[in-house]
């Protein structure tokens, strides 16, 4: 008896003993039970001097319509089944290469064994075309988020600079470019409270209005910002300030 497996490395092909159930003429099987208690079911095809042709592998047995279907299966239907895979350019296995060997085909076995060299060198290309085609794509996605970011950070830039409203995740940004250090529970305050961020310089004509004379502020610009109520940061107007002053709004 010559059952026909793969040995532990899973590629190079075999011949073992093992005690086989007969489930009906050609059809044989063995169960193997994991740690789990998990049973799975080998199916094998019983060919011509005494070989074991490895059918399928299953979590479940053959239902008894399976079992009428494949109950004759042989060495020929198998040889058969190799032709129709090479003729659609499907994959040939070790097995079955030392399955012709074993029944006395070696210049098919040397046919399926260039066939197989061949066809792996056309898959490994094939791979390479494929990783290669998805770095390009994925260089092709990051260049379009950094360009893409960097106009956000443009147009955020002329807006604070013309007193508009920018948001907190553009003033990050900007503070990074000018390295304006902002420490991590601004950070924190930044993403969870703020909601719009603005500055201008101060309109001295108007205040002159308003109070009478200039007051001396303790910062260099008009600072505003919006807030969660009862979420404020006493930090913050101080670091608006060094960023619009290093922009020279």
């Amino acid at each position: 008896m010559r059952i026909l497996k793969y040995k532990n490395d899973g590629i190079t092909a075999m011949t073992a003993n093992k005690t086989l159930t007969q489930i009906s003429n050609n059809l044989y099987c063995y169960e193997e039970i994991d740690d789990y208690d998990n049973i799975t079911y080998y199916y094998y095809i019983k060919c011509n001097n005494e070989i074991y042709y490895p059918l399928m592998r299953s979590r479940y047995k053959l239902t008894a319509r399976d079992i009428e279907q494949l109950k004759d299966y042989n060495e020929q239907d198998i040889l058969k089944n190799m032709a129709q895979r090479e003729e659609k350019g499907k994959f040939i296995n070790n097995i079955d290469i030392l399955f012709c060997n074993l029944l006395g085909l070696p210049e098919l076995a040397n046919h399926y064994k260039e066939y197989r060299e061949i066809y792996l060198k056309l898959q490994k290309r094939e791979q390479e075309e494929q990783e290669q085609k998805r770095k390009e794509l994925e260089q092709a996605r990051q260049e379009q988020k950094k360009q893409k970011a960097l106009e956000q950070l443009q147009k955020a830039e002329q807006d604070f600079k013309s007193n508009k409203e920018i948001t907190p995740a553009n003033f990050k940004n900007l503070c990074k470019k000018y390295n304006i250090t902002i420490p991590i529970k601004v950070l924190g305050w930044l993403d969870q409270h703020c909601r719009y961020i603005s500055a201008k310089k101060w309109d001295n004509e108007q205040l002159l209005k308003e109070y009478g004379y200039i007051p001396n502020f303790t910062t260099n610009y008009d600072i505003r910002y919006y807030h969660t109520k009862g979420h404020n940061s006493t930090s913050i107007a101080s670091i608006i300030d060094k960023l619009a002053t290093a922009m020279n709004i």
